[in-house]
């Protein structure tokens, strides 16, 4: 495999938000890999950002069904001999050349850890006696990584999953099949296991343990989760930093950065209060004495609201 031969790709479909998104990651990515090609999966092959922003615009097959399932066509959809698939809701912080490296050791390089107890989505025995494995591959699809024909055989086994409906009654995501369920069995039924990173490759900043360090400009991505502290080189704000609420405005406040928007003041000020919050939060003290009298504050301004001025 040349070395040349390797890209990032990633899916921009659906409500203008998401193209946005996507556009704030091909962004940060320039600034840390200005030469490596980008392509992304679109329904709109005429957006001027996505244009200006990607070297390859790939047009969405519906037939490969909705949400997340995309996901379960990267190959498909990829032109590239190694890819690096990144979730739009991703912001990268530095070069993905150690993201190339390690987890293109393998044919499908995920970051987890295989599990055969607990839960994930469901109680892992319960999956793996579904899905006939003898492990699980846990891990989170903000970043993929795959190449050659046991990579494809990856996503293979996972749309024959899906196909013979053996995810009926399991959760699913918005309304979509699930894609990380399928795939995490498919590396269980070919041998294959996520990597650990150390915290180097991908996290998600949840659970939040500590104020989110970032200037995705400057290199910077640094916080605590999981009781670990990591400086990821891809940061992904999952779904619970997408909302208008203050925990999204770090994240707002770096896409803005990223177009060439101006940050509004109240903006600033909404992050500095986010930090201030994931700062209190981050003691053990504080969030214990917040869980005991949470109910009593709410129920308080509850019933100032109802009595009004």
């Amino acid at each position: 495999m040349d070395g040349t031969d390797r890209g990032v790709i990633t899916l921009g479909f659906g409500p203008e938000k998401y193209k946005r998104m996507a556009t704030a990651l091909a962004r940060s990515i320039r600034l840390h890999d200005p030469e490596l090609p980008l392509a992304v999966v679109t329904d709109d092959l005429d957006h001027p950002d996505l244009q200006a922003n990607f070297d390859k615009l790939i047009a969405m097959d519906p037939a490969y069904g909705t949400g997340v399932q995309q996901k379960l066509s990267l190959d498909r959809y990829s032109p590239f001999g190694h890819t690096v698939f990144i979730d739009a809701d991703c912001l990268v912080v530095r070069s993905l050349e150690p993201v190339f490296g390690l987890l293109g050791v393998v044919p499908f390089g995920v970051v987890g850890f295989p599990v055969i107890d607990g839960f994930y989505w469901a109680e892992v025995t319960e999956l793996m006696r579904r899905f006939e494995v003898p492990y699980i591959g846990r891990f989170n699809a903000g970043v993929i990584s795959f190449h050659g024909p046991e990579g494809t055989a990856v996503f293979e086994t996972a749309r024959r999953y899906v196909a013979e409906d053996k995810l009926a009654g399991l959760p699913m995501y918005r309304g979509a099949p699930h894609d990380e369920i399928p795939m995490s069995a498919a590396l269980g039924h070919l041998g294959l296991v996520p990597i650990y990173d150390d915290g180097r490759i991908m996290r998600a900043p949840e659970p939040l343990q500590s104020r989110i360090s970032i200037d995705v400009a400057n290199g910077v991505g640094r916080f605590k989760t999981k009781n670990l502290w990591v400086e990821p080189a891809v940061m992904h704000f999952a779904y619970l930093f997408h909302g208008p609420g203050l925990r999204g405005s770090i994240y707002r406040r770096e896409v803005a950065k990223l177009l060439g928007e101006p940050v509004p003041l109240g903006l600033r000020l909404r992050c500095a209060a986010s930090q201030a919050i994931f700062t209190l939060e981050s003691s053990t003290r504080v969030r214990t004495a917040w869980k005991r009298s949470r109910g009593s504050i709410r129920r308080t301004i509850k019933r100032a609201l109802r009595r009004g001025p």
